[in-house]
């Protein structure tokens, strides 16, 4: 304001060519992403749009937008330009460095880059830092990392990519048939040392591992990383983009990606909508009565105390009963309080509330039934962390072999 240029290249800059940026902050009262709930660290991959001034991490921009090239701001839908996106923060952006900022070589700036270098040179960690100090300081030490980093030569061997890329029952298959458990075994020695109506057994064989077992093993990673699924339900009413509590309620959540992944919801319809209180899918019948889980049966319940039917959009199992959950879900459209632990909440649309406030309007007939077809037309899986996480393990498996072979030769 004092000089009426921009501070990084000295450009004009008038107060109107601002842009308010909407920051948003949880409970803590810290800055996170709407979208991931990620909180924002000096090491965070930050963007703002233009448009609305709403703030994202890169990774929900990169996910919900870049990728499907999507470019509808994630909260209110706005159309935006990408090639104006701005980068507020990116930690591993190059020739960044704040000192070349031309504000920071004007005379009254000479004296506190003098000391901030010597704060640098001096600092232990026990220095008293001001703000700007501490700013400029974690900028010097991102610098520092990105030429200590070294980059690891891609893989060219897709035939390799596409083996480790499997589907968590291809994975716990995979399992079974390279072995048996290696910490319990089947308890026939003991067991036929106290009972008489079975054979005497002298030695332990491993018992097999189980499915459980196994999805434990990755399930725990995605729990956690805190790693999230994100889905676009292509509707014939428009797009609904849904993040996946993969890290709260797991099975549910690999439930409804495996079943995307395989593209069991195409060409089903919602079958019952309730304005003000939710809309119901997910069964192929199209009745509310079917419909079957990507485990080949019912599953139980994922209750949390950190999710809740507390606003639109919340995305859940339906279900018959305690534990009874198979492909059937509903998206609420307003508080549903009352359903909190009775149906597991495994998501949220993040993007496309003009879509569910479009459906919403849609007038329905006997047993709430829309009386016009609401048809989910495809889905589309941007982030399936379960895949994520097996496909990283198999690929830590197949270079220990391949160092061990090298060391063997």
């Amino acid at each position: 304001k004092k000089y009426k240029n921009n501070p990084i290249n000295v450009q004009p800059l008038a107060s109107a060519d601002l842009i308010k940026l909407q920051f948003h902050k949880n409970a803590k009262v810290d800055y996170y992403c709407p979208v991931t709930y990620n909180v924002f660290t000096e090491f965070s991959h930050i963007i703002a749009i233009p448009e609305t001034g709403n703030v994202y991490s890169y990774e929900a921009y990169e996910q919900l937008n870049k990728k499907p090239k999507h470019y509808f701001d994630l909260l209110n839908n706005t159309p935006f330009d990408f090639k104006k996106v701005i980068t507020l923060q990116d930690p591993k952006a190059k020739n960044k460095n704040v000192f070349d900022f031309e504000y920071m070589k004007r005379d009254d700036m000479k004296e506190f880059v003098k000391s901030t270098v010597k704060v640098k040179d001096k600092a232990e960690g026990n220095v008293n830092l001001s703000e700007a100090h501490k700013r400029i300081l974690s900028k010097l030490e991102v610098e520092k990392v990105q030429k200590e980093e070294k980059k690891a030569p891609p893989s060219t061997d897709e035939e390799v990519k596409k083996e480790f890329r499997l589907a968590p029952k291809e994975y716990q298959k995979k399992r079974k048939e390279e072995g048996r458990h290696q910490t319990f075994t089947e308890g026939k020695v003991a067991h036929s040392l106290t009972s008489t109506k079975l054979d005497a057994c002298t030695e332990n064989k491993f018992r097999e591992i189980s499915d459980q077992e196994i999805r434990t093993q990755y399930c725990q990673i995605v729990k956690s990383r805190q790693l999230k699924g994100y889905v676009r339900l292509h509707t014939s009413h428009g797009n609904l983009n849904i993040e996946i509590y993969s890290n709260i309620a797991p099975k549910a959540a690999e439930n409804f990606l495996e079943l995307c992944e395989n593209g069991y919801y195409k060409s089903t319809k919602f079958h019952r909508l309730v304005p003000g209180f939710m809309i119901q899918g997910g069964d192929p019948e199209g009745k509310g009565k079917g419909g079957q889980s990507y485990f080949g049966s019912s599953f139980e319940d994922e209750f949390s105390d950190k999710l809740s039917h507390d606003s639109r959009g919340v995305v859940s199992m339906a279900n018959s009963g305690p534990n009874t959950n198979k492909s059937q879900f509903f998206i609420t459209f307003g508080k549903c309080p009352h359903l909190d632990k009775k149906h597991t909440i495994f998501g949220k649309v993040v993007g496309g509330l003009n879509t569910l406030d479009l459906l919403e309007t849609i007038p329905t007939g006997k047993d709430d039934r829309p009386t016009k077809d609401i048809e989910i037309v495809d889905t589309q899986i941007f982030v399936n962390p379960f895949r994520d996480v097996i496909q990283e393990l198999l690929k830590k498996e197949h270079k220990a072999k391949q160092r061990k072979l090298e060391e063997e030769k």
